[in-house]
């Protein structure tokens, strides 16, 4: 009778068009937040690192469960060695998506974008004198999520992404390179429904 009335639960739930405003017609809106510390031995020297990405979007849902919108990442780094220093800001924007499988205050969500931006990078070494780089930035993202939603306008999120960049030197004889990394994001979203 107990593994029966459970099912029945969690059927409902897995079913259900869960807590928040995920119908058609409605926006969200909100920011993910990606923070970064390492510290680590490069033979004798300590090198010092940190990272911190805010990712600003908003969509509309085009469809029930489904979110087309723009993201617009913003990164900055810095990278401290006993001998230089490196940081990098970049700026970003491009289309993303979601969709969404609610289940009463959760819901899970696969996730796509595709940005294009611009990376500023400026080194320091010891006799202080300093150089700077500018190129272009194509980065892929898809991963998965799940959002808690604190009420039917607030979710909070937690996102695994894999991210694919490519970055192409404006004034450097090196040209391009691709990067990837393994993220997770931290943010809260505002679900907002037309009446």
């Amino acid at each position: 009778m107990k593994a029966t009335l459970f099912c029945t639960a969690f059927t409902i739930m897995l079913f259900h068009h869960g807590y928040a405003q995920l119908s058609r017609g409605s926006f969200v809106a909100g920011a993910t937040l990606y923070p970064v510390v390492r510290h680590w031995t490069d033979g004798a020297d300590e090198v010092k690192s940190y990272k911190v990405t805010i990712n600003p979007g908003i969509s509309y849902f085009v469809k029930d469960k489904l979110a087309v919108g723009l993201v617009a990442p913003w990164t900055y780094s810095s990278h401290k060695h006993p001998d230089h220093s490196v940081s990098q800001e970049t700026y970003a924007v491009g289309p993303a998506m979601r969709y969404y499988f609610p289940f009463g205050h959760w819901a899970v969500f696969p996730m796509i974008s595709h940005t294009y931006g611009w990376l500023t990078q400026k080194a320091i070494d010891t006799s202080h004198s300093t150089s700077t780089n500018k190129g272009n930035l194509r980065t892929f993202t898809g991963g998965a999520g799940i959002t808690y939603f604190i009420t039917r306008h607030v979710g909070v999120e937690g996102m695994l992404c894999y991210e694919q960049s490519k970055l192409t030197w404006k004034d450097r004889a090196d040209g391009s390179f691709t990067d990837w990394d393994i993220t997770w994001n931290i943010g809260v979203q505002a679900y907002i429904f037309r009446k």
